[in-house]
C-alpha cells in the first residue's frame, strides 16, 4: 500500500510565484519512483498551476480553487460552483463599493472592463488562450471562485458573508480573499475523489488557513513557514523556513520515519 503526499503550492513549495525549485522537483520525482501518490492542492486555477509546476508533474491529481474543482490529465473530474444568483449579488456589492475582483471559471475568467491594476494585466496574460469576459451578463460557465485583491475592512467582509450562506471565504493575506462554494475545502475534495482511501499514510504540507482541514485530518500534517497560529497548533510537525533544502530534508525525514514504522509493523 502506498503513502500519499499532498502539497499546497504558494508559500509552501512555491515561493514568490516562481517555478518549482529544481531540488524539490528531483525530490518529487524520487517519490514517484518509489510509487508514492502525489497530489497538489492549491487556491490557484489550472492556468496558475501550469505557470509554476513542470509539465511532467501536471499528470498528478490537481485540487484547484481551494477545492472547488479538481483536474486529472487536463480534464475536470469533480466540481462545485457558486450559484449564479449568489455570485451576481456578491459582484454587484463589490462593484458598488469599488472593490476590485475577478471570477474564475476554470478555463475562462471575468475581469472588470475598466480596471488598470497590474494584477489584472498579469491575469489576462496568463489567460491569453482562454475566453475572457468583461461583462457579468455574458458569463455562461460555472463560477468556481471570486477573487478579491484589495484590503477590505472586517465590516465589508461580514457583509459579503451575509449575502449568502452558500459561500465560504478564505483570507490568505490582508489583500487576498477567495470566495468559493459552501462546504468547499481541499480536504473534502481529497475525500470526494477517494484519494484518502487505500493509502497507508497521508502526509500534508501547507502554510495557510485553507490547508487547516487537510493538516488536521492527515496522518502527518506539516506546517511550512506559517504565521497562522491555529495551523501550527494542529500540525504534527513544522518547517520553520520554506527554503527548498529545508523542505527536501523534511520530506526525506518523514519518508524514512514511515519506512522504519513499516519495518516494526512487519516484525
Amino acid at each position: 500500500m502506498r503513502n500519499m503526499f499532498v502539497f499546497d503550492l504558494d508559500g509552501t513549495i512555491i515561493i514568490d510565484n516562481k517555478m518549482l525549485d529544481s531540488i524539490l522537483y528531483e525530490t518529487l520525482k524520487s517519490l514517484e519512483k518509489r510509487e508514492e501518490k502525489i497530489v497538489f492542492a492549491t487556491s490557484r486555477s489550472l492556468r496558475g498551476v501550469k505557470k509554476v509546476l513542470p509539465k511532467h508533474l501536471l499528470n498528478h491529481p490537481l485540487i484547484l480553487c481551494n477545492g472547488a474543482f479538481a483536474v486529472l490529465d487536463n480534464e475536470v473530474i469533480a466540481q462545485a460552483s457558486i450559484p449564479k444568483e449568489v455570485y451576481e449579488k456578491i459582484c454587484y456589492y463589490l462593484e458598488k463599493n469599488n472593490i476590485p475582483f475577478y471570477l474564475d471559471m476554470g478555463n475562462e475568467i471575468f475581469i472588470p472592463k475598466d480596471s488598470k491594476l497590474d494584477f489584472f494585466k498579469i491575469l489576462k496574460e496568463e489567460a491569453k488562450n482562454e475566453r475572457v469576459y468583461y461583462e457579468l451578463s455574458n458569463i455562461r460557465g460555472k463560477v468556481y471562485k471570486i477573487g478579491v485583491i484589495t484590503r477590505i475592512s472586517s465590516d465589508i467582509l461580514k457583509k459579503i458573508e451575509d449575502i449568502s450562506e452558500k459561500i465560504k471565504i478564505y483570507q490568505h493575506t490582508d489583500k487576498t480573499i477567495d470566495i468559493v462554494p459552501e462546504n468547499c475545502s481541499k480536504w473534502k475534495m481529497l475525500q470526494e475523489l477517494g484519494l484518502t482511501a487505500d493509502v497507508k499514510k497521508t502526509i500534508v504540507f501547507g502554510n495557510d488557513a485553507n490547508d487547516m482541514e487537510m493538516i488536521q485530518n492527515a496522518d502527518i500534517g506539516v506546517a511550512v513557514c506559517s504565521s497562522n497560529k491555529k495551523l501550527c497548533e494542529v500540525a504534527d510537525m513544522r518547517v520553520f523556513d520554506n527554503s527548498p533544502e529545508s523542505l527536501v530534508k523534511k520530506i526525506e525525514d518523514i519518508y524514512e520515519q514511515i519506512g522504519r514504522a513499516s519495518c516494526r509493523e512487519r516484525v
